[in-house]
């Protein structure tokens, strides 16, 4: 998974709608009325051992699809297909520290944000043009590494390895 993202069909959350982007076209995962799902069904078949860190100069506004400016698979050094390496290292990068960056709610945050790569198996019906048979690539984002975590060490307890269960994700349609 450290590689996805090249040829690999990727399952993203934007403008609170489930995606997958695939051969350069996005569909939207709608259910049976063309409205949001809340959730999708997957099945988590290996994730980074990394961190990786994803940098973009611009905030999100609704509708966008650039690449970031400069991002990092194994969060040690920046990717040298990054269009603006910010600097030689993600641990010396000044976007990369507590408070380079303030989210509306006030909070301190990083201008380079933390993820977690996955490749997963859509369970969930795909719509047309992606290839539900293929694995894609999810990015698990900052906010969401620890309770990812904590899921896995709860089924690992159980004597449920990840890779063995199908797992509900979602999101707040609200937030």
């Amino acid at each position: 998974t450290d590689g996805a993202g090249d040829g690999f069909q990727v399952l993203s959350i934007r403008g609170s709608k489930w995606r997958v982007k695939s051969g350069g076209e996005e569909y939207p995962l709608l259910n049976e009325n063309d409205e949001a799902i809340p959730s999708i069904e997957a099945v988590i078949l290996k994730g980074s051992n990394a961190v990786s860190k994803i940098y973009y100069k611009d905030s999100y506004s609704e509708g966008d699809n650039e690449a970031p400016d400069c991002f990092s698979i194994d969060g040690v050094t920046p990717d040298p297909a990054s269009t603006d390496i910010q600097c030689k290292s993600c641990a010396a990068c000044p976007n990369n520290v507590w408070g380079s960056r303030m989210t509306d709610a006030g909070k301190k945050a990083k201008k380079c944000a933390d993820n977690r790569r996955m490749s997963v198996w859509l369970h969930t019906r795909a719509p047309d043009g992606t290839d539900d048979t293929e694995p894609m690539l999810l990015r698990v984002p900052a906010a969401s590494i620890k309770d990812l975590a904590t899921y896995g060490n709860s089924m690992h307890a159980k004597g449920y390895p990840y890779n063995a269960l199908v797992t509900r994700i979602g999101f707040d349609l609200n937030a």
